[in-house]
């Protein structure tokens, strides 16, 4: 077991209407789609890894055409706020051949100076200080090439284009 590979494994499963599942895992989960990992002083209570085999549903029906993609990405922001609570890093990892999950670009929005980062896939990113999360399509061009932008803007462009949240 490696202390590297413990913490909330994010999964697609295409059955039930399309679902994602969060899976506490003390072992890498191969089909992951992203990982959060708690920060220094905090840990994730052990019957989160024995409950349920460690897995418990994020969100559903996936599947479903505009609703089901919002569906997808909200579930992704929601992730990441959970990842925020614990004060730690978070990983997004390329969908794996097989996995029928949506390819998405996820980014963070700053107030310190506005900033726009997204989330590069095997790159771990400590949210602790983000303001906002955004996930959208692959690609999209709703933010452009903007490494700046004020927080209404962020908010509108990427809700309209996907799913943003603010991170409190």
């Amino acid at each position: 077991m490696s202390d590297a590979e413990t913490g909330c494994y994010l999964v697609y499963e295409s059955d039930s209407s399309g679902r994602l599942l969060q899976h506490f895992s003390k072992i890498k989960v191969s089909d992951a789609i992203g990982f959060w990992q708690p920060g220094e002083g905090k840990k994730i209570q052990g019957f989160k890894f024995t409950q349920n085999l460690g897995k418990s549903e994020l969100i559903r029906n996936l599947t479903g055409g505009v609703e089901g993609r919002k569906n997808f990405y909200s579930g992704w922001c929601q992730f990441v706020k959970q990842a925020k609570l614990m004060k730690g890093t978070v990983t997004k990892f390329a969908v794996p051949e097989g996995v029928q999950a949506l390819e998405t670009d996820v980014y963070f929005y700053y107030k310190d100076g506005d900033k726009i980062v997204p989330l590069e896939d095997g790159v771990p990113m400590n949210v602790t200080d983000i303001a906002g999360v955004a996930c959208l399509p692959k690609n999209s061009d709703a933010l452009g090439s903007a490494t700046k932008m004020d927080e209404a803007m962020f908010f509108q462009r990427t809700g309209d284009a996907g799913c943003s949240t603010k991170c409190l």
